[in-house]
């Protein structure tokens, strides 16, 4: 009997030697990221807004980290009819297209980032990222941290605006993400975020923090992780170093208190 191994080289022999009109290729590239769930910024197509409304019910307490110009906080809006959203926006022009959105009481809206430490950095305006971005190798320009962004941490925020426990914690701020839990220990290592939502891709290498990294964060704590798709949660046991592709795509970690919510 041929061993499997032949079968597969036979096919990858045979895919190399069909010619690949730019069309069908694209076809297909679209086909794979659409079923994984990567590199669609849309959140109504990735799987991100479809998570949200899975997990909104009895949600009490929500932190759009990285909330830009307010777009997760609307669709949490949508999800939850009296849920609290605490929205952190560390640049002043964006800070104020937040306001802008008019949100009803439960949203607080805060002029600053969450980080590992209170202080001041510099942070990019294009890219709204706190890491420098080399030029590209299109010939395309460095980035340029010009504003001066406001920082604290998650522990020390929560402690001052008395929050007990945190029912979704969404994080999208440009590779920043590790630092942000890492704020957060006291809170996450006690239970008491029941749901974290964050971002990976390219901005991790600004950062020059793999998911390796962020996986080794919860690995002996309680928490499962999950990748997000547009169809389903996908759980993963362990790190796999064939997820460090940096394409963008979205990681959703439960704690096991929430038992039949983790879909």
């Amino acid at each position: 009997m041929l061993h499997p191994y032949f079968f597969k080289k036979l096919l990858l022999k045979s895919a190399i030697a069909l010619p690949a009109p730019r069309l069908l290729s694209r076809l297909c590239r679209l086909y794979n990221d659409a079923k994984n769930g990567e590199n669609f910024g849309d959140m109504t197509i990735n799987g991100e807004v479809r998570f949200l409304r899975s997990q909104a019910h009895g949600c009490d307490v929500l932190f759009d980290v990285g909330a830009n110009r307010g777009e997760w906080t609307q669709h949490a809006l949508a999800a939850t009819k009296e849920a609290q959203i605490h929205c952190f926006e560390p640049l002043p022009s964006l800070y104020q297209t937040l306001l802008a959105n008019q949100f009803p009481r439960r949203v607080v809206c805060n002029e600053f980032g969450l980080s590992d430490e209170t202080g001041e950095r510099q942070m990019d305006p294009a890219t709204t990222s706190l890491y420098g971005r080399r030029p590209n190798s299109d010939g395309g320009p460095a980035s340029s941290l010009t504003a001066t962004v406001r920082l604290s941490t998650l522990d020390e925020y929560c402690a001052e605006q008395g929050v007990e426990q945190i029912d979704l914690l969404k994080l999208d701020v440009e590779g920043h993400e590790l630092a942000v839990l890492r704020g957060g220990q006291k809170m996450i290592h006690e239970g008491r975020v029941k749901r974290i939502q964050f971002e990976y891709g390219p901005c991790n290498i600004d950062s020059r923090v793999l998911l390796r990294d962020l996986f080794a964060f919860f690995e002996d704590l309680e928490y499962d992780v999950y990748k997000i798709t547009p169809r389903k949660l996908v759980k993963l046991s362990a790190y796999d170093r064939r997820l460090e592709n940096f394409q963008y795509k979205n990681f959703a970690v439960l704690h096991p208190s929430l038992g039949a919510k983790r879909s």
